[in-house]
């Protein structure tokens, strides 16, 4: 009889409610203490206990676990099941009756030796921890039905593995085990190992043992060959080898009678042993992404055969055999070699997907016609010339794929393919179409892209049901009328035709989503482009045009809008309605000034207004505080408006090419700010403020008339790239304890002062600084050592340093007395071949480099 334990907690009389019967329980961790009111002879009736919640290492909660299980000793199952354990609870051990033990996805790292007290137990899951070894106790746990320690840390399994005869289930998945113990073999009573995702190298011949085995995952090893004995699995129905390194198969596959699965994919086989052909009831056999060059004709033994997958081989023919396999569904032979198809592919009747992408295919076979039931057939990248007109048999068939050959025509049969959803003739030389394309009125999808069609039939009025149209790089100059009955497009692709008007019948198009008519020759948009009101993406660059139309307002739900590469001078104030725009791309044309109605695109992102005419930018460009691109690349500016220090979210700002002759000390407000393009104005200055700009990376000064640079650039620490017209750099007394590694983009420095600093070593990358002359490095106390970069230097003919590290200078380069070295502060480097001069010597190349002496 069901009982509902009601117990009154609390003075509000909360009720807590168990999924309860008197043998099954769910308990939320959470509650425990509340259980404290439940008599025990209610809980003594409990075998199945599932808590549910999360520990999270509170040992309050794991103590009112202990506290529980104290009170019964009849539970058989218990599940802790994602409950972000780091131990089992010590109580555990001590429940005698216990036959499943479900501790998966926790966070345990070690299992106790007192497991093995729980000799009862029938199934054991570790799933997911941490655990890197199993103790020698498991032996003891010789009931044991299923063992999981998927998804775990270990490295080996103990001998004692082989004293769980009893286990029919094991599943070692997801490890780091680089061998398996002999032991192994005396598991007899295995149906299902799984020892995939590991660092196996091979297995031992004592897996030949477990003759019960049905299920053998070996997927994701390093394992090279396997042992003659896996011949005696004669039991097995699936077996997986994928993802390792088997160079060949053992004759003793054939052995494998009972055999319906077979999974060899990604390996490094060269050949089949003819051996394949006595598994007579396999169904499905994978074998691609191997080096295979042949089939042996022994594969047509195996009629059962439904999926057959060759992908990513070497084949260059079909045994003639092939023709036994009239059971097969799916048949796969992409990425191989093959020149031609046998005519017995003909017999394949039961063929519903042929995949022969990437071969070297020249025609198709007439029998081609007798695959009635085929509904995916895929022949892209080949060589085909032409299709055979037994194409119009396939009266079944959904997809038809030819991207990529060398098609000028399509026969009139294609018309006959009534059920396609989706037509690809992508990469073709078609200079036509059929009118019988016309009849193909389940198409959805229509993809004609980069073909010579210079005229669209008119047939194409009964495509009603396409969704998509792709007619890109094609020479059409125009488009019939009939598109407009094409209602329920969404993606229109016309990009690089020669199209130069378009028919007013575009408005029909109401369903469209994405229209690119990019790279034509259109000079104006009809005004029935205001009808597309679902568009939320417009390409039209490069075209001719020399205005928007004002319905470009109705136009609501656009999301990106590219006008760049054509003839606009300005832009109407009805864009002011597109408020939805995040992509805006304006670029390349003619534009002399922003209306300030742009403030109201206040959710772009990106804005590009580069290659235009404008002198100004307006203030309202400060409401487009969402702007992370600002690209005003070769325009016109002489000054920016304060207000660009609103737009706090700008990522990159680009500024090259105008003739600004200053930036607003508001341009420090910009702290997201990591590319800043400043090149080619006519800059004198720079706003202290830059050094706002903590995550900037790239920044470029140069072509500018900056005649000094400030010091708080040098404070930017994540800048990596800089890009000035500078050849000294003055960088002295700015706490610097590392060289800036932007300074190593100025290959052109000459001189460089980091002196009274706070340095520890000089980085490698000085040697970038091939130009290099002159190196101040003094009065940086923690700096111990120089690079040996430094000596690399073509050009250096001074280094700075203090006297602590003169021993830090090679040998070879010169040699001084105590008594002179102390008395030189600026201390020339000479050449390395120029070893042990003498004091005259030195003295003759220190006045050469006109270097100062002065007496300490």
């Amino acid at each position: 009889m069901v009982n509902e334990i009601k117990d009154s907690i609390d003075t509000q009389n909360n009720l807590l409610k168990l999924e309860y019967n008197e043998e099954n329980v769910e308990i939320d961790l959470d509650k425990l203490k509340e259980l404290g009111n439940i008599p025990d002879n209610e809980i003594s009736k409990w075998k199945t206990l599932k808590f549910k919640g999360n520990v999270f290492g509170n040992e309050t909660i794991i103590n009112d676990i202990s506290n529980l299980l104290k009170r019964t000793n009849n539970i058989s199952e218990i599940s802790f099941s994602g409950a972000k354990l780091s131990k089992i609870p010590s109580c555990v051990y001590n429940l005698k009756k216990l036959t499943s033990l479900n501790l998966k996805g926790n966070q345990i790292t070690e299992i106790p030796k007192e497991i093995g007290n729980l000799t009862n137990l029938t199934v054991l899951s570790f799933k997911s921890n941490e655990i890197t070894e199993l103790p020698m106790e498991i032996r003891n746990l010789v009931n044991l039905i299923e063992l999981n320690i998927s998804v775990n840390q270990l490295t080996e399994l103990p001998k004692e593995i082989g004293n769980l005869t009893n286990l029919t289930v094991l599943n070692l998945e997801s490890n780091e085990i680089t061998e398996l113990p002999m032991e192994i073999g005396n598991l007899v009573n295995l149906i299902e190992l799984n020892i995939s995702v590991n660092q196996l190298t091979e297995l031992p011949k004592e897996i030949g043992n477990l003759t019960n085995l049905t299920v053998l995952n070996l997927e994701s090893n390093e394992i090279t060959e396997l042992p003659m004995e896996i011949g005696n699995l004669i039991n097995l129905i699936e077996l997986n080898i994928s993802f390792n390194q088997l160079t060949e198969l053992s004759k003793e596959i054939g052995n494998l009678t009972n055999l319906t699965e077979l999974i060899l994919y990604y390996n490094e086989l060269t050949e089949i042993p003819k051996e394949i052909g006595y598994l007579t009831i396999l169904t499905e056999l994978y074998l691609s992404n191997n080096q295979l060059t042949e089939i042996p004709k022994e594969i047509g033994n195996l009629t059962n055969l439904i999926k057959l997958d060759f992908r990513g081989n070497q084949l260059t023919e079909l045994p003639k055999e092939i023709v036994n396999l009239n059971g097969l569904t799916k048949f796969d032979l992409s990425i191989n070699q093959i020149i031609e198809l046998p005519k017995e592919i003909g017999n394949l009747t039961n063929l519903t997907e042929l995949n022969l992408i990437n071969n070297q295919l020249t025609e198709l076979p007439k029998e081609i016609e007798n695959l009635t039931i085929l509904t995916e057939l895929d022949l892209s990248y080949n060589q085909l010339t032409e299709i055979p007109k037994e194409i119009g048999n396939l009266t079944n068939l959904a997809e038809l794929s030819l991207i990529n050959n060398q098609l000028t025509e399509l026969p009139k049969e294609i018309g006959n393919l009534i059920n396609l959803n989706s037509l690809n003739l992508y990469g073709n030389q078609l200079k036509e179409l059929p009118k019988e394309i016309g009849n193909l009125t389940n198409l959805i999808g229509l993809y004609l892209g980069h073909n010579q069609l210079m005229e669209i039939p008119k047939e194409i009025r009964n495509l009603t049901n396409l969704t998509e149209l792709d007619l890109n790089n094609n020479h059409l100059a125009e488009l019939p009328k009939e598109i407009g009955n094409l209602t329920n497009l969404t993606v229109l692709n016309l990009e690089s035709n020669e199209i130069t008007e378009f028919t007013m019948e575009i408005g029909n198009l109401v369903n469209l989503i994405e229209l690119n008519i990019s790279f034509n020759q259109l000079t104006e948009l009809p005004k029935e482009i205001g009808n597309l009101t679902n568009l939320t993406e417009l390409d039209l660059i490069n075209n001719q045009l020399k205005e928007i139309p004002k319905e470009i307002r109705n136009l609501t739900n656009l999301i990106k809008l590219d006008f760049s590469g054509n003839q606009l001078t300005e832009l109407p104030k009805e864009i002011v309605n597109l408020n939805g725009l995040t992509k805006f791309d304006l670029s390349d044309n003619q534009i002399t000034e922003l209306p300030k109605e742009i403030e109201n695109l206040t959710i772009l992102t990106e804005l590009d207004l580069s290659y235009n005419q404008l002198t100004e930018i307006p203030k309202e460009i400060g409401n487009l505080t969402n702007l992370a691109e600002l690209n005003l690349i070769n325009n016109q500016l002489t000054e920016l408006p304060k207000e660009i220090g609103n737009l706090t979210n700008l990522i990159g700002l680009y500024l090259n090419y105008n003739q600004l002759m200053e930036i607003p000390k508001e341009i420090g407000n910009l702290i997201n700010l990591n590319t800043l393009d400043l090149y080619g104005n006519q800059l004198k200055e720079l706003p202290k403020e830059i050094g706002n700009l903590t995550n900037l990376t790239v920044l470029d000064l140069s072509n500018n008339q900056l005649t000094e640079l400030l010091k708080e650039i040098w404070r930017l620490k994540n800048l990596n790239y800089i890009n000035i017209d500078v050849y000294e750099l003055n960088l002295k007394n700015l706490k610097l304890t590392e060289i800036p590694t932007a300074i190593f983009e100025l290959k052109y420095l000459k001189v460089l002062d980091v002196s009274d600093n706070h340095l520890t070593e000089t980085n490698s990358a000085l040697a970038n600084l091939e130009y290099l002359e002159k190196i101040d490095l003094r009065n940086n106390k923690e700096l111990n050592k120089l690079s040996d970069f430094l000596w690399t230097l073509p050009h250096l003919n001074e280094l700075l340093i203090d006297s602590s590290l003169y021993s830090e200078l090679p040998g070879d380069i010169v040699k001084l007395d105590d008594s002179f070295v102390e008395s030189v502060k600026y201390l020339l480097i000479a050449r390395k071949n120029q070893i042990c001069m003498s004091d005259e010597e030195i003295k003759e190349i220190i006045c050469y480099y006109r270097v100062l002496l002065n007496e300490k």
